[in-house]
């Protein structure tokens, strides 16, 4: 993957959060508590509909040291516990 791009569709994502009342002001957080588990949601399905020629596998978010969320494809086993 083009790792330009990346960083570009990333930071459009983030860019689309950043310093909003997600509960308020994002519609996914309306319909949808804005708990890390969605959070990580929303980002997952965010970044997937725009990157191209790449598949997305895996996401990590860190919340704290000892709390952080995990999302990939429940058709991907290699990141299931």
């Amino acid at each position: 993957i083009d790792l330009n791009m990346l960083d570009t569709v990333v930071n459009q994502v983030l860019r689309e959060l950043d310093y909003k009342r997600l509960d308020k002001e994002v519609k996914f957080f309306i319909e949808n508590q804005p708990t890390g588990e969605n959070i990580i949601r929303y980002l997952w399905h965010n970044i997937k509909d725009n990157i191209e020629n790449a598949d997305l596998v895996y996401l990590k978010l860190i919340e704290t040291e000892n709390n952080y969320f995990e999302y990939f494809e429940e058709s991907d086993r290699r990141y299931a516990n």
